[in-house]
């Protein structure tokens, strides 16, 4: 699963989650998909910025937006209630600049 969590049309970004069940990870399903919604945000939408975040222990979830060339922008301290605690998140974002300068994420082979 992979959605846009929201639309800010009036400042032209979103954010991105995902999920997949453990039988499928490994494949580089995320990565294709979210190489695709990045696409589609920023070519089709005309978006500006969007984010992903996730939980700072989460290193395969963390491996996605750093693969994508998305940039570390800072740590959300106790962001979630996981299970029977508050988990930090880190928070990543790419901009419409980062997309289409030489390091563009299109240019790099699908993994992950």
């Amino acid at each position: 699963m992979i959605y846009h969590v929201n639309v800010d049309w009036a400042n032209r970004s979103t954010a991105l989650s995902y999920w997949l069940d453990e039988a499928h990870r490994g494949k580089g399903i995320v990565t294709a998909s979210c190489r695709a919604f990045v696409s589609h945000a920023f070519t089709t939408w005309k978006l500006n910025r969007i984010t992903i975040q996730c939980a700072t222990g989460n290193t395969r979830s963390r491996a996605i937006p750093e693969r994508l060339g998305f940039k570390l922008e800072g740590i959300l301290r106790e962001a979630e209630w996981l299970y029977d605690h508050y988990v930090d998140h880190v928070l990543y974002a790419l901009l419409r600049s980062d997309h289409t300068d030489g390091n563009s994420m299109d240019a790099q082979a699908p993994s992950g």
